[in-house]
This record gives C-alpha cells, sequence and structure tokens, in this order.
C-alpha cells in the first residue's frame, strides 16, 4: 500500500476522514497537526518534514541534547510532544505507560536527562514536592507562560527548567531560556526577528510551517505562510534575545484603553490561584472585566487588592465563581469554554 502523503496529526477520536480527502485533493506532502491555540477557531497546521527537521537539529544543537535519553511526556499529536521524537529518535523516548502521571514521570526521570512539559505540569511537579533526580539536565517549559513563583518552587526543589518559545507554525521550537531564570530566550540560529510598533513578535525562518488548511463551510481553502508570520505574543527584542510580555490577542480596550488580561491575572494569581479575567461585552465601555476563580474568599481579596491600584477602567466589578476552570489536554486556558461557561453562570457585582 502506498504511504500517504500527508500524515495527520489529531487528538483520538477525531474524525479526519475528510480532512484526508481534501489535503489529497489539494496535493499536501508532509504533516497537518490539528490546532486552535490559545484562542480561535480551529484549523489545521501544515508543516514539512524539512521544516521539522530542521527544528530538532537546531534545538538540540543549542540545547547540547544530541543523545540524551528524553521522557515522552505530551501526546505525540501535539507539534510539542511530537518534537521530543524528532529530537531524540525512537531509542532515546521513554513513554508514560498512559496519560499524565507526576509519580510515574518522576520515577521515569531516574533514567532520563530531558523532557518537555506545560506549566500545568510543572505545578503539578511542584505540588509533588520531591527533589529533582540528578541525572535530569533540563526541562524544556513550553506552551503558555509559567508562573514566576511557580517557576522559583520547582527550582528550589533542583528541577533543571528552562523556557522556551514555540508554538505549532514553528515546530514548537523559536528560543531557549540558556540564561536560566533570567527571562530573556535566545532565538536559534535558523530564526530572524522584529518588532511591530505594539511590540507584536514576527518571525522567519525555514522551519516555519508552511500554510494553514481551513474548512469554511463545505469549502476549504489553504492559507500559505507569508514571508514574516505574525505572532500573538508582545516581546521585548535585543539583538537576538527575546523577553515575553503578554498576548497581543488578550489585550482589550475599556473606555479606549488598553488592558492586558495575562497581566491582570498575573496580579490576582498572587492571592487567588486558580483564577482567570475574561473580556465581556459592554454597550458603553466595550468591554469589562469579570473574574472567575474557584475560591470566592481567596478571589474577592484578590480583586480587592487588584481594584485599590488600578485605575477605574481597569478595575473589576463583577466575578462568577466555577467547580474548575476550562483547561485544553495540554493544560491551557481553554477561552472558548470560559467564555461559555461565563455565559452560563450567575454574575456576581461587586
Amino acid at each position: 500500500m502506498e504511504a500517504p502523503r500527508v500524515i495527520i496529526k489529531a487528538a483520538p477520536g477525531i474524525d479526519t476522514k475528510e480532512v484526508v480527502k481534501q489535503a489529497e485533493a489539494f496535493e499536501l506532502s508532509g504533516y497537518l497537526f490539528q490546532t486552535s491555540g490559545s484562542s480561535g477557531a480551529p484549523k489545521w497546521v501544515h508543516i514539512t518534514q524539512e521544516s521539522l527537521e530542521l527544528a530538532a537539529k537546531q534545538s538540540s544543537a543549542q540545547l547540547g541534547s544530541e543523545g540524551g535519553r528524553w521522557i515522552a511526556a505530551l501526546p505525540d499529536y501535539h507539534v510539542g510532544g511530537y518534537m521530543v521524537h524528532m529530537r531524540a529518535g525512537s531509542e532515546h523516548v521513554i513513554h508514560l505507560k498512559g496519560r499524565w502521571d507526576v509519580a510515574e514521570f518522576y520515577s521515569l526521570c531516574h533514567s532520563a536527562e530531558y523532557s518537555a512539559l506545560v506549566p500545568a505540569q510543572i505545578v503539578d511537579l511542584v505540588a509533588y514536592g520531591k527533589t529533582c533526580p540528578e541525572g535530569v539536565r533540563a526541562i524544556l517549559v513550553g506552551g503558555g507562560y509559567l508562573d514566576d513563583s511557580i517557576y522559583s518552587s520547582a527550582c528550589r526543589l533542583g528541577w533543571p527548567l528552562m523556557r522556551s518559545y514555540g508554538m505549532t507554525e514553528t515546530c514548537a521550537s523559536v528560543a531557549l531560556e540558556l540564561d536560566r531564570g533570567s527571562n530573556w530566550m535566545t532565538l536559534q540560529p535558523e530564526w530572524d526577528a522584529r518588532l511591530e510598533d505594539d511590540g507584536t513578535l514576527l518571525l522567519k525562518g525555514d522551519a516555519l510551517f508552511s500554510g494553514y488548511f481551513r474548512q469554511n463551510g463545505s469549502m476549504w481553502r489553504y492559507e500559505k505562510t507569508p514571508e514574516w508570520f505574525r505572532t500573538s505574543d508582545r516581546f521585548l527584542l535585543k539583538g537576538r534575545s527575546l523577553r515575553f510580555l503578554n498576548r497581543a490577542d488578550r489585550t482589550v480596550k475599556i473606555l479606549g484603553e488598553l488592558v492586558s488580561l495575562p497581566h491582570v491575572e498575573q496580579q490576582l494569581r498572587k492571592v487567588s490561584k486558580k483564577c482567570i479575567v475574561l473580556a465581556m461585552p459592554d454597550e458603553r465601555k466595550g468591554s469589562r472585566l469579570l473574574a472567575m476563580g474557584t475560591d470566592r474568599q481567596a478571589l474577592l481579596k484578590a480583586i480587592a487588592q487588584w481594584n485599590e491600584s488600578a485605575l477605574g477602567y481597569a478595575r473589576i466589578l463583577n466575578y462568577c465563581c466555577v467547580v474548575d476552570i476550562p483547561i485544553t489536554e495540554l493544560g491551557k486556558v481553554d477561552m472558548t469554554m470560559a467564555h461559555e461557561l461565563a455565559s452560563r453562570c450567575e454574575e456576581v457585582v461587586i
């Protein structure tokens, strides 16, 4: 049987028959990764074998991990998990028996040097409370922002965390925090970067994805990647060093003033660990802030502290309590589900 021209990477249970059919009609080859990022509608990201191999080679060289043993703690239908296999080769990968289990991961760390995790898994490691085994050289952390307090707690336990920046469109690999704890990440050699006036990062490189493959009703279309890819993240850029600021697509205008939702969340989480901030439509203001959390007392205390120093337009005047914050398989907040939940839960006016 002839090998498929394109390899589909999607979560179990996803019906891929139609996308396979359409990909063949468009004569696509390489890989299609299903993704929606942190927000937005699902889409397929088209990546060539050559791009994956280049990204793996460059990130391995920057990390110094050639020949090292890796623990595969992320599903390989996500590009971050698949890149573990690309960096290490099948003979150097140790697998979890099933879904993420922090105790099993800890046990496997006695037999490996490297792994790649998302922030939610680092939170689990800190809660587990055990000192990192001696042989572990680096744990790459990507897929979202890692809170500084969690980072510090993990480091005190000896976990050699290395923040990374990347996304499906860049084969999970753009920059690594080589100077650990500095919050500055060094671009890998294949990438060029520049900033727009508002700090939004643009990237150019041979490991960039080839295009988006989307369905619009009954029609499919292929959108070729531009030479410079506009991310949804804001950075500081000094030479070839990057420092993350916030998500550009989670900045809203209230009464004409910009408010960064990640910044507000970061402040609230100093008191209320499990909470998020959503921008809700407001006829007069354009948007208003809604805090959502799992612990009412902690959330109210966090909101009160924020409101003491926040300017009027950025104050939080509404909140709601939920059993849990909805998250994706990789531990990112599921913003679509969060907004649906907010539309159903009872808001409380402060």
